[in-house]
This record gives C-alpha cells, sequence and structure tokens, in this order.
C-alpha cells in the first residue's frame, strides 16, 4: 500500500489574520517598489492601499 501524500490531505483555511500572509503581502508590496523604483507616489500609495484592504480582510 501506498504512503498518503500532502496533497492526499485536506486543505486547510489560512484567513488573512494568518502571520505567513501579512508578511508576504508586505514583502511582495516592498519587492514591487524595488523593482518599479520610477513609481509615482500615487502608484505607490494605491498599492499600499490595496495591502491594507488585504490585510483588513475586505
Amino acid at each position: 500500500m501506498e504512503e498518503p501524500h500532502a496533497y492526499d490531505d485536506k486543505v486547510r483555511f489560512i484567513g488573512m489574520k494568518e502571520p505567513t500572509i501579512s508578511r508576504t503581502l508586505r514583502t511582495l508590496a516592498r519587492t514591487w517598489a524595488i523593482l518599479n523604483p520610477g513609481a509615482t507616489t500615487e502608484e505607490r500609495q494605491f498599492l499600499a492601499a490595496i495591502v491594507a484592504a488585504e490585510l483588513a480582510g475586505r
């Protein structure tokens, strides 16, 4: 008989309060800022608003 694999397990719900998710969103925003040095203040504020909304669970 074969061993069960991790992908055979039921997927658990990962909420936005999960520290990994918020850390990843912040890292992604910082990476975007580094890769887009010419971004305007408005673009950066828009990205920050999207990350804040995601963290708030909206």
